[in-house]
C-alpha cells in the first residue's frame, strides 16, 4: 500500500482502472510472488471500499493476472543439518540459550513456521511440555506436545510474566531491547552464521529445518505420514518439502534396487 501511494499520490480512486494497476504491479522490482501477494492486497482494499460504500461496484477494476511457480529450497541430509544446529549452540548458548531452543524446536516440530514461533508467549506454554500457538498463517490455533527433552530444556528457562514473549532478548545483547521479541529474522541470522563457520553454502532456515526434517520423515515413514506431521499445510507447499518421490515409486525404486543385485523383486509389498 505503501508503494501504491508513493505511485498514486492524489488520484482519484475511480480513475485507476485495469491499465493502471497492471503498469504499477510490473514496474516493481519484486518476486512473482511477491508481486501476486501485492495483487491481492489492491483487490481487497478495493473490495473494502465498495464495502464501505465510499464506491460502487461499477468502480471496482478488473485485476490483471499474477502467475508464480514456487521454486524447491535447498534441503541437507539429517546429519548436516544437526552439525549446524550444535554449532548454534556453540555459538550462541552463552548469549541466549533460547536462540538454540528456537532452531532445534524448528527443526523437530515442524508443524511450527519460524514466525507462528517466535509469536508465543509465556501464557501459552505449559511447563509439562504443551504449547499453544494462537497465532497461525492459516488462523486456527496449534497445539505442539515437547518431547521429554525439550521439556528439560524449557524448565532450564526462567519464567517470565504471562504476556511476554517467551523468545524475547535478555539484558546486554548490543543492539536489542531487553524483553523485546526475536525479531523475524533474527534466528536466520545465527543459522547463517552456524552455516558459514561450517561451509555450507546456500542453505536458509526453512530449507535446513522445516524442509529438510520433513523430506527426512517421507524417506522413513512415506509422503503419505510425513504430511501429517506438517499440519493444515498447502498440497502444493507439501510438494516443496517432500522432496523424493511418493511413496509408490520410492517403493518401486526398491524392488529394482533388490532386482539389480540378484534378488527377487516378487517378495517387497507396495504400501497401501
Amino acid at each position: 500500500m505503501t508503494r501504491a501511494i508513493k505511485t498514486y499520490q492524489d488520484t482519484n480512486i475511480k480513475l485507476i482502472g485495469y491499465a493502471e494497476i497492471e503498469d504499477f504491479l510490473y514496474s516493481q522490482d519484486v518476486s512473482d510472488k511477491t508481486r501476486h501477494n501485492m495483487r491481492s492486497c489492491l483487490h481487497n482494499f478495493w473490495v473494502w471500499l465498495r464495502k464501505r460504500r465510499v464506491i460502487q461496484a461499477q468502480h471496482v477494476p478488473e485485476f490483471p493476472d499474477v502467475s508464480f511457480e514456487l521454486g524447491y529450497l535447498n534441503i541437507i541430509e539429517i546429519e548436516t543439518q544437526q552439525a549446524i544446529i550444535a554449532e548454534i549452540r556453540r555459538l550462541s548458548w552463552d548469549i541466549d540459550p533460547k536462540i538454540y531452543i528456537g532452531v532445534k524446536w524448528l527443526s523437530i516440530y515442524i508443524a511450527l513456521r519460524p514466525g507462528e514461533l517466535i509469536g508465543v508467549k509465556e501464557k501459552h506454554i505449559n511447563r509439562d511440555g504443551v504449547i499453544i500457538v494462537p497465532h497461525t498463517k492459516d488462523g486456527k490455533p496449534k497445539t505442539i506436545f515437547l518431547l521429554d527433552d525439550d521439556i528439560e530444556l524449557l524448565k532450564s528457562q526462567p519464567r517470565g510474566l504471562p504476556d511476554l514473549y517467551f523468545f524475547r532478548h535478555p539484558k546486554g545483547i548490543s543492539g536489542c531491547k531487553a524483553g523485546q521479541k526475536f525479531g523475524n529474522r533474527y534466528l536466520y541470522k545465527w543459522w547463517k552464521k552456524a552455516c558459514n563457520n561450517l561451509g555450507v553454502k546456500g542453505l536458509d532456515l526453512y530449507g535446513g529445518t522445516r524442509h529438510t526434517t520433513t523430506t527426512g520423515l517421507a524417506k522413513e515413514i512415506g509422503e503419505s505420514d510425513a504430511k501429517k506431521a506438517l499440519g493444515n499445510t498447502s498440497n502444493k507447499s507439501i510438494e516443496r518439502y517432500c522432496q523424493i518421490q511418493n511413496d509408490e515409486t520410492f517403493e518401486i525404486a526398491k524392488i529394482t534396487a533388490m532386482i539389480k543385485k540378484g534378488g527377487s523383486g516378487k517378495v517387497v509389498k507396495l504400501r497401501k
